[in-house]
């Protein structure tokens, strides 16, 4: 079976010849590699490491209408600023960049700090204009017919404003002060990712990742169920309604709702970190998750995957897969995406360990 051949059983909770994997191997993890590594097309060195499953694919594109004025400047040392000029105010954001964090800026002034610059972001929205965009989505599935293109799509408001717009500290405020107006906002976003989500669902990908970054330490449980399960649940039925299947990137803590997630409309998450990132145990949690026909994909933790005895690592992740065993539902990969550090060899003995797992 190929490697797309093996995701597809797994999806349908049919029994794969051998054990997926589905590392989720970014520019981050690419930093850490040696330097020929790093030169590498990203797809490449998911084909590399022997990936069942590749990410980094997008379905739909956008703009802003001519209502909006968008000016990016980079002042250098990392640092770059975005400014919206909106019929009802400016707004602006700044991100720096590190040498620890060459791919994925740190926010370091958020785009909404007060109730006005709500409401200007909130013009954003409404004058943002959604394309489809395939082709490259097409190009990328032609060119790697051996393994599972997937697509990414949006993550919902809950943690867009918490993590990315607002920041943890604000949006508690915020959300205190005024918690129906923060859910009219939430709504109002949720147009545009739902506008989002039918864009991309009519795209060539069979399988959707949302990277949401789900952790009861942040957004508590309340949270979740009050504003995040919903939106994904209507993202599943989105993708669902074009035969197309979501996994939800949930790399945090989350042991307290797994049991909510088996019951959930998404097909499964990924990417699900035991401690320190998570605080799951992988078995359990992927027990919980098949029961109820959904699938689990990670395990492996960031202090797993950055041993320098790769004996050593061999024998912690042989004792994740042994504790598994018989899970067709289960997909061995990162817990989080790879670290930056992981090496080579690792990665290489991972991915041997999931082709030489037989579960039939």
């Amino acid at each position: 079976m190929t490697g797309s051949e093996i995701i597809r059983a797994v999806l349908r909770g049919e029994t794969p010849e051998r054990l997926a994997w589905v590392p989720c191997i970014d520019p981050y993890t690419q930093s850490g590699l040696p330097e020929p590594l790093q030169e590498m097309d990203i797809f490449e060195l998911q084909r590399y490491f022997g990936s069942d499953l590749y990410r980094g694919g997008w379905a739909s594109s956008e703009r802003f209408d001519e209502a909006i004025r968008h000016s990016h400047t980079d002042r250098g040392e990392g640092i770059v600023v975005d400014a919206y000029e909106t019929p009802r105010g400016t707004i602006r954001e700044v991100h720096t960049f590190t040498p620890e964090s060459p791919y994925i800026p740190f926010p370091t002034e958020y785009l909404i700090k007060t109730w006005e610059d709500l409401d200007a972001y909130l013009c954003l929205v409404e004058h943002t204009v959604v394309e489809a965009d395939h082709r490259r989505l097409r190009e990328l599935i032609e060119a790697y017919p051996e393994a599972m293109i997937t697509a990414a799509v949006t993550d919902t408001p809950l943690p867009a404003l918490m993590t990315k717009l607002i920041g943890t500290e604000n949006f508690v405020f915020m959300h205190s002060e005024d918690p129906a107006r923060i859910r009219r906002a939430m709504d109002s976003m949720q147009g545009l990712h739902r506008r989002r989500l039918e864009a991309a669902a009519q795209g060539p990908a069979e399988v959707y990742i949302c990277y949401e970054n789900t952790n009861t330490n942040s957004f508590g449980i309340r949270w979740i169920e009050e504003y995040e399960l919903p939106w994904l649940n209507e993202y599943a039925d989105i993708l669902h309604a074009a035969a197309k299947k979501l996994l939800v990137h949930m790399c945090g803590h989350i042991r307290l709702v797994v049991g909510r997630f088996a019951a959930a409309r998404f097909d499964g998450i990924i990417d699900v970190a035991p401690p320190p990132t998570g605080d799951c145990a992988i078995p359990v949690a992927a027990r919980t998750l098949s029961e109820r026909g959904k699938v689990l994909g990670g395990g492996i933790g960031c202090t797993t995957f950055v041993l320098q005895d790769p004996d050593q690592f061999e024998h912690e992740v042989q004792e994740l897969v042994d504790a598994v065993a018989g899970n067709r539902r289960f997909m061995l990969g990162s817990g989080d995406a790879v670290p930056q550090g992981a090496t080579e060899e690792n990665l290489r003995r991972a991915g041997a360990i999931a082709k030489r797992s037989r579960l039939s």
